[in-house]
């Protein structure tokens, strides 16, 4: 991910099929990035956001399957990730 961009990403092979999970916000809205390792091997994304001058956050979620041909790199996804940032 790229905190500064407002991304935060996980990029992970699911049964042998690389995907990827992610949230688009404001830049600098993004504070931290972390994972945890769910029971069945995945992952989690965690992010912690600063909240406007409202006390609000908002973001856009999404995922990537390579399968479908549209994003199949981590590279890919992020920067799909980051043009979404901030609208």
């Amino acid at each position: 991910g790229d905190p500064a961009a407002g991304v935060a990403m996980v990029w992970e092979s699911i049964d042998g099929v690389d995907t990827g999970t992610g949230i688009a916000a404001a830049p600098g809205q993004v504070l931290s990035i972390g994972t945890e390792k769910h029971t069945d091997g995945h992952q989690h994304l965690l992010v912690r956001m600063k909240p406007d001058a409202k006390g609000q956050v908002s973001w856009r979620a999404g995922f990537a399957w390579s399968r479908a041909g549209l994003i199949k790199t981590q590279e890919e996804w992020l920067a799909h990730l980051k043009q979404r940032a901030g609208k």
